[in-house]
């Protein structure tokens, strides 16, 4: 869809019965016009614009964030976790860069597949997980006492995206600004 309007109500799971193991995708497809801020509301516009109701309700997972617990190394298959989650084999997960910079052109974010997820016991307390992953980390990421790599999780049972061929960032980035304002 290039967008559309919810005058009435678009309602897709409850609070009390949530999409869960299926799945809802919408893909908008377009480019966000040059004069979006003089004309906010197009007649064809790339978004979902609302009057009525949007009522979309997905499975919840009991962390969609958590720490490492443990510092990961390149070619390791699986990170450990400070928290015990509830992500399943197949879901997509971001671990994020410890390097020092982190920008579009040069980053060490890395989005890996689930294989398996485990308990992960240690002082004989069930504290975290172990994620396995289907393929091997390319770049190492850090846990120690100062500081943790977070780790997100990327899928969910409703996904609302712009299409991968159309929807470039347009936001400046701040590492390439020229002139007075260049630090």
């Amino acid at each position: 869809s290039k967008g559309f309007v919810v005058e009435g109500s678009l309602i897709a799971g409850s609070e009390t019965c949530p999409i869960d193991n299926g799945k809802i995708e919408i893909e908008l497809h377009g480019r966000r016009s040059d004069d979006i801020v003089q004309n906010p509301k197009r007649e064809h516009f790339k978004g979902i614009s609302v009057t009525g109701t949007l009522s979309l309700h997905g499975r919840i997972y009991s962390r969609s964030w958590v720490r490492l617990g443990k510092t990961s190394r390149v070619g390791h298959d699986h990170i450990l976790t400070q928290h015990k989650i509830d992500w399943v084999p197949g879901q997509q997960v971001v671990v994020v860069t410890s390097a020092v910079k982190d920008a579009r052109e040069w980053h060490q974010n890395e989005v890996k597949t689930i294989d398996l997820v485990q308990p992960f016991k240690y002082s004989n307390k069930l504290r975290g997980s172990i994620i396995y992953f289907t393929s091997p980390l390319e770049y190492n990421h850090t846990a120690n006492d100062n500081y943790q790599v977070e780790v997100g999780l990327l899928t969910r049972s409703i996904k609302i995206q712009g299409a991968f061929d159309d929807s470039e960032p347009t936001d400046p980035d701040p590492l390439t600004c020229e002139g007075k304002n260049r630090w």
